[in-house]
């Protein structure tokens, strides 16, 4: 083998002169490279400032063509903040409003001798009409609001198996027969609808559902979505458990949040998957279910009736005697329908039969009727719109106020929701199931408050539109919607009071509105104006609510989407729909009582409109600031805004609105925050609250508080003394104040935990003498005072006390 010598290796080779040239000349080249990459973007930048020039030139032309609708754009937002802010101004701050001219215009145009509307309002309505010229004549793009978005399938039903579709038929058929039979042998008077009815119901939805629907398809959607919805179910639950552990005595909240907390982490596993719908309902029951336990919301005129109804049935009512009435029309009062004081009746079963367990119905009912409203409004809108709409009604100041009443009113909220999904459910299937739940939900609407009646026109004005009865397919489906109302209506028509005493809140049950056509058309044209500013004002304020139905920030919305709503009304069916159900709804439920202003009680039913609008409102300003600048910032207005809407409800509600609520803060509420406070000072005693009182003057108002909110915790801790003109005489004919109480009451006021409240509203004699007892007996006072500060009355303790009355 021959080695290689040296010289044949070039690495062992010394460099040579020739070797380092080509380095240098390397050197050089790269130095070039350098110069001339330093030429080529010196010579690139020139052109690119020139654009630069050109693009600034052009933008400042761009500006100065925007400069007008900036200004109108602008002005449109400044002139429809005006109304919610004089409302801010004299109503929530309490500003005097002086103006001798325009009280005497005010006065000339004759609006002030028949409305109660301070003169003001004269610059109220011009802004709103302002606002509708300056929205309806702005330049826009393309219909991004009112879209016609609804996916129309066709007729032909889901692909479903002959065995599948032989039982659903059996089903149905099994349904139809019970159905007919029942309806028989009710109309022979043999037999009262109950249990029975309901089975053969069920029977019958369940055949349509199983002709219509394969059980592969439901199969498949339970392998895909099952655990989620588990998941969802499970941290639903553990959200009320959470807060029906939170607002009661057993002090086990802790272990509820613990379990709620793991809820929250699976969900946040599955967090792709959680629908937007199940969100709001949950963040609607939060703001909703805040402060249900709160002293200022003790009590409502007659709401314990629903409570002494639904507890009887709760209680003491067996299954069968219950089922026997289920579909009795006439409950509380003689006017509201069984089944709607049984909703309250099943929530009560599971939460307790206290304060949580009863109002919470109310609150749940309405937090599922949002993630309704937010189903049908994103099959026909973008899903933007219709998820702000939802998220304003989650942040409704007026549900989570008049929510906490434990009235059944709000039922006709959840039906107003739930039929509005339903028939767009119906419209965009087109299943024969789907127009049968429509038909069942519609009858459902006769078995809640009955305000829910009002509502059942607006499901029929969307199918004439979308499906009218003029083939064989939309004839049928109309068959199968009459014929699924009726088979859940027909017991009421055995029932003749249910009919006769609907007459009654309209204005065809006074006589002295239909006396004349100027009084009828003088009453509903001033309620029509009070029911459409009733997002700004409303001129009697009852059941919670301060002011107005929406906030501030939402009314100035509103305006903006009204006003575009206007401008698009005839541009699709459903921008046509809106306006026309609207102004149904405004008459309907605004116009058409006995009253003198629009009750609170039903006006609850334009939420979701004034929601609509106010969404509409916030997306159109979106658009045009976007559309008119350049800047990023543009992009955070709807959060911003969302979230002041959320904290101004949340203040109205909790804040501002008990301030106003004076008369809802009597000796019953008061009671309850005074209890509460003597069992936080003092947790270890049992202290006892004793009411002095006249012969007519009981307390079993204060009993049922105590009941209902088990505060004190026991009612043998609330006792009467009872003073009588007979004692009176006797305790001056002894010569000592105390002489007017007798040897065997007298424990009750000597002992060092006794609280005593005197009864409110009597003779001054009598307070004077009793007082003077009290202060013989060396008892010291404090004075109660509502949440403006006004003196209420004045409890006496052995001055142990006095922090109680803070």
């Amino acid at each position: 083998m021959v080695s290689q010598s040296s010289s044949d290796n070039p690495a062992s080779q010394p460099e040579s002169n020739e070797a380092k040239e080509p380095v240098s000349h390397q050197i050089e080249n790269d130095e070039k490279l350098v110069l001339l990459n330093r030429v080529g973007e010196l010579e690139a930048r020139i052109p690119q400032e020139e654009a630069e020039q050109v693009s600034s030139m052009n933008l400042k032309g761009d500006i100065k063509k925007k400069t007008p609708h900036i200004f109108l754009f602008s002005l449109t937002i400044i002139i429809a903040a005006i109304p919610a802010l004089l409302i801010v101004k004299y109503k929530w701050l309490e500003y005097p409003f002086q103006s001798e001219i325009l009280d005497r215009w005010w006065r000339e145009i004759g609006l002030g001798l028949v409305t109660p509307y301070r003169s003001y309002f004269l610059i109220i309505i011009l802004c709103i009409l302002a606002t509708i010229i300056l929205v309806t004549t702005t330049r826009e793009g393309p219909l991004i609001f009112f879209s016609e978005r609804i996916n129309l399938k066709d007729d032909s039903p889901e692909t479903v198996n002959a065995p599948q579709k032989r039982l659903g038929k059996v089903l149905l058929g099994l349904g139809s027969i019970s159905i007919a039979g029942i309806f028989l042998w009710t109309f022979l008077g043999k037999h009262i609808p109950g249990w029975d009815l309901l089975l053969a119901q069920f029977l019958y939805i369940a055949g349509w559902f199983f002709c219509d629907i394969s059980f592969d398809s439901i199969k498949g959607y339970w392998r895909e979505k099952g655990l989620p919805l588990m998941v969802m179910i499970f941290s639903t639950f553990s959200l009320i458990a959470f807060f029906a552990s939170l607002y009661s005595k057993e002090g086990l909240w802790w272990i509820f949040s613990i379990l709620l907390f793991m809820a929250f982490l699976f969900l946040f596993q599955f967090r792709d998957q959680i629908p937007t719908a199940y969100w709001v309902i949950n963040i609607a029951l939060v703001s909703f279910t805040l402060f249900v336990n709160a002293w200022w919301f003790t009590a409502v005129g007659d709401e314990y009736s629903f409570y002494n109804y639904a507890v009887e049935l709760a209680t003491r009512q067996p299954i069968a005697i219950i089922g026997e009435r289920l579909f009795n029309g006439q409950g509380v009062f003689g006017t509201h329908p069984q089944i709607s004081t049984l909703i309250q009746v099943v929530f009560m079963k599971f939460l307790g039969t206290h304060n949580f367990g009863w109002r919470f119905s109310n609150v749940f009912l309405s937090a599922v009727a949002i993630g309704f409203f937010y189903s049908f409004f994103k099959i026909y809108i973008p899903q933007r719109i219709a998820l702000i709409t939802a998220l304003f009604l989650a942040a409704s100041e007026y549900l989570m106020t008049f929510g906490k009443i434990g009235y059944n009113n709000l039922q006709a909220f959840f039906t107003l929701g739930l039929i509005l999904w339903t028939v767009s459910y119906a419209i965009q299937s087109r299943r024969f199931s789907a127009y049968a739940l429509l038909g069942l939900s519609m009858g459902f609407c006769f078995y809640v408050y009955p305000a829910a009646l009002y509502t059942l026109i607006l499901p029929l004005i969307l199918l004439m539109m979308y499906d009218p009865p003029i083939s064989k397919n939309a004839l049928m489906h109309w068959g199968v919607l009459a014929i699924s109302s009726l088979a859940l209506i027909f017991p009421l028509f055995f029932q003749p009071s249910y009919w006769s005493i609907k007459e009654a809140g309209t204005f065809l049950y006074n006589p002295e509105i239909t006396r004349s056509a100027q009084s009828l058309f003088g009453h509903l044209g001033k309620n029509i104006l009070y029911s459409f500013l009733s997002f700004l004002y409303i001129p009697e304020e009852s059941h919670f609510l301060a002011v107005s139905y929406m906030d501030p920030i939402s009314g100035t919305l509103l305006l903006i989407g009204f006003a575009y709503a206007i401008k698009n009304v005839v541009k699709t069916r459903l921008s046509l729909f809106w306006m026309l159900s609207f102004a149904l709804m405004v008459f309907l439920v605004g116009a058409s009582h006995d009253r003198a202003f629009p009750p609170t009680t039903r006006m609850f039913l334009l939420l979701p409109w004034f929601a609509f609008f106010a969404a509409t409102g916030l997306v159109w300003i979106q658009y045009q600031a976007t559309q008119l600048s350049q800047a990023k910032v543009t992009g955070v207005i709807i959060p911003v805004v969302i979230f002041s809407i959320f904290v101004t409800n949340f203040y109205q509600a909790y804040t501002f609105s008990p301030t106003r609520m004076e008369q809802y803060q009597g000796i019953e509420a008061l009671f309850l925050r005074t209890a509460r406070r003597g069992e936080e000072i003092e947790p270890n005693l049992t202290k006892r609250y004793i009411f002095i009182t006249q012969p007519n003057w009981g307390i079993d108002g204060l009993l049922m508080i105590q009941k209902v909110y088990q505060t004190p915790t026991s009612p043998l801790q609330i006792g009467r003394i009872m003073i009588t003109d007979e004692d009176l005489a006797r305790g001056m004919a002894s010569g000592k104040a105390s002489g007017i109480i007798s040897e065997n009451r007298m424990p009750l006021l000597t002992d060092k935990d006794s609280i005593v409240f005197l009864q409110r509203y009597t003779s001054t004699d009598w307070v004077n003498k009793v007082e003077a007892a009290l202060v013989e007996l060396g008892m010291t006072s404090c004075d109660v005072r509502n949440f403006r500060g006004r003196i209420v009355f004045k409890i006496w303790h052995h001055g142990m006390y006095n922090s109680i009355c803070e």
